[in-house]
Formats: C-alpha cells, structure tokens, sequence
C-alpha cells in the first residue's frame, strides 16, 4: 500500500506521509506511527501519531492479530475518514507533543486536554474499517474503487507482477469473499486480468489492466489539492456523473451534460499557462515528461475524438501534481474544457 494518505480538517484536504521509524505514545507504552501533514507545496507543517491501544490490541490479538505493516495500512486506510474536530494550525506541533490518534475502546471523540482522538476500535480491524468507512453498511460499488486504486498503487511498484487476492483483502480489511465478487466485476469491465486456482473460490492473483490503468487515472483517481478531494466522473453518453467529496465528508454528486461549444484558443491559452506553472512550481523528476504530455494536449485538441484520451493525460498530471495546488487548479480548469462544464 502507498505510504500516501490525507486527512481532512475543516473542509480541506491535507496530505500525509507515513514516516520511517516507529514512535511512542506519551504513556511510554503504545507503540505507533508518525504521519507528517504536507501543504499544497509540499512542506512539512505538522505531524500526527497514531496508535492502538494496548487493550484494543489484546482484543483483536485473540481473533486478527496485526503485524507492524498491518497496523500502517490501517491507519492509512481510515486516517481520511476520521472526524477530526481541528484545524491545521493544531496539529503544528512537532512529536512527542503532536496530536494523537489512538484506537481504542471508548466511542470516537477528541479529548481536548490529552490533545488525542479516540476512534472506536470494535470487535476487530474488518469491524473498524465497516463502521468507520462505510457507516456499517459496506458500499461494494466503493470497494471496488479501493481495489482497482490498490491494483494500480501496485502497479506503479511493479508493472508484470500479479497480486495475491488474500493479501489485497487484508491490507483494504475487506472479506476475501468481497475480494472476490468485485473482482469478478472488474474482470468482467475488462479493468483488471485474474488468475484462478482450484481452491481459491475466485481470482487468487489479479494485476490491473491498460484499460483498469486509464480508468483509475482519468474517473475517480482522488486529486489532494485545495478546499477538498475531487473525484473525476464518469462519462455517460453525454452525461457527466462526478463527485465532490469535501474535507469535511460532505459529498455532492453532479450530472452536467456535455455542449458542443469548444474555445481552441482558450484551451491553447490554457495549456500554455499550466506549462509555465509547471516549469516554475513543480520540482519533480518526471517534470520533463509532464511538460512534454501537456504539450500533447496542444496536438490533441483540434479533434474531438481526442477527448477522452486529453482527459486521460490530464487527469494523469493531476494525480502526479497534486500537492502544488496552482498546478491542480490550473488543471482542473482545462479538464473541465473538455467535458462542457462551466
């Protein structure tokens, strides 16, 4: 799993990153992870660790014990649905006396004095994920957006290699029985390839496909940049269907219908700002690849046929971008040129 995350606090979307090594809690006992917050430009202003309790712990020892990169997953995986009551200006603090997060076994809340948030731990961490994430009632059509965009992280790691279905369960803390049926769904969308043993009851290995690639890059690939996470939409017809997820969890699912009004020059005029932008913000390695795909744009745009496959590109800068916010912005606004929003 990616060892990049966000938090959401007061309505805007901040990324984080696991540090390296393991820290303390401030009882000296519980043992945990530091996570450093990042702004838009990518610079350290706060951290937050995290931890399970001892008693937690000992309870999902007993049924589901977690090693070390277990527990990280978790973390990563619950930390941008936690109810955080602050604002970053809280968390500015360096460790040991940085907010915690503590999973424990009272009911979620933040104790103000102890500077801590307390989430419920439940019966186990397949129980926590449910709860927290899905508000007890597991929403598959979203699991299969947490598989593919797993499939994809691990395609990024590794191009050929497949990834074993037992494996990708446990780092989501999904049923391998969900594992199974969204990947058969996936499979049959032609988004990722499978592989079946006599014994597995479904796809034991799956990698993700070129299509499954485009589709996590150009849909619904989370984009961390100003007041909130967007999630492209998908194309239907000429029906747009996207979501607004902002950082307070609030979401706002749009339909916007594609006009044929296109402005060329507009779109030029555009793609040469975020050019300029990315030469000047941007610091990244693959900052000459970038420059070289929004150049691309430039050749595509003439044609509508082209379209999808702009927005495809565009989407794929956003994601690699997407701590610069003048940058996000920038290519937000050309994307939308090439779907009929306003």
């Amino acid at each position: 799993m990616s060892r990049k995350t966000y938090i959401n606090l007061s309505g805007k979307a901040y990324p984080v990153e696991l540090d390296n090594d393991l820290v303390y809690a401030r009882n000296g006992f519980d043992k945990g992870f530091l996570f450093v917050i990042k702004n838009d430009k990518g610079q350290h202003i706060g951290c937050l660790s995290t931890f399970i309790s001892m008693t937690t712990s000992a309870v999902w020892g007993s049924q589901n014990a977690l090693s070390v990169e277990g527990k990280s997953s978790l973390f990563q995986r619950i930390l941008p649905h936690v109810p955080f009551p602050l604002t970053i200006s809280d968390f500015a603090s360096c460790y040991p006396n940085c907010i915690q997060l503590i999973v424990g076994t009272s009911d979620t809340g933040y104790l103000e004095q102890q500077k801590t948030q307390i989430v419920r731990g439940y019966g186990n961490p397949q129980e926590l994920v449910d709860n927290l994430i899905f508000n007890g009632v597991v929403d598959e059509d979203e699991v299969q957006k947490d598989i593919l965009t797993y499939l994809y992280d691990e395609h990024l790691e590794n191009l050929s290699s497949y990834t074993n279905t037992g494996k990708l369960a446990k780092e989501l803390f999904i049923s391998e029985q969900m594992a199974f049926r969204c990947l058969q769904y996936l499979s049959d969308e032609g988004y990722i390839e499978g592989k079946s043993t006599l014994d597995s009851g479904g796809f034991a290995f799956s990698k993700i496909t070129t299509p499954g690639v485009r589709y996590v890059k150009s849909s619904f690939q989370q984009i961390k940049a100003g007041g909130g996470v967007i999630i492209m939409g998908d194309f239907i017809g000429n029906d747009k269907i996207s979501t607004n997820v902002q950082g307070n969890g609030n979401n706002t699912t749009v339909k916007s219908t594609v006009v044929n009004s296109f402005n060329l020059s507009l779109v030029q005029q555009k793609v040469d700002e975020l050019k300029t932008m990315i030469e000047e913000e941007y610091s990244g390695a693959d900052k000459a690849e970038l420059i070289e795909q929004v150049e691309q744009i430039n050749e595509l745009a003439s044609d509508e046929k082209n379209f999808p496959k702009i927005r495809g590109i565009l989407g794929g800068i956003l994601t690699r971008t997407s701590e610069v916010a003048q940058i996000a912005a920038l290519g937000i606004e050309l994307f939308k040129l090439f779907t009929g929003q306003p």
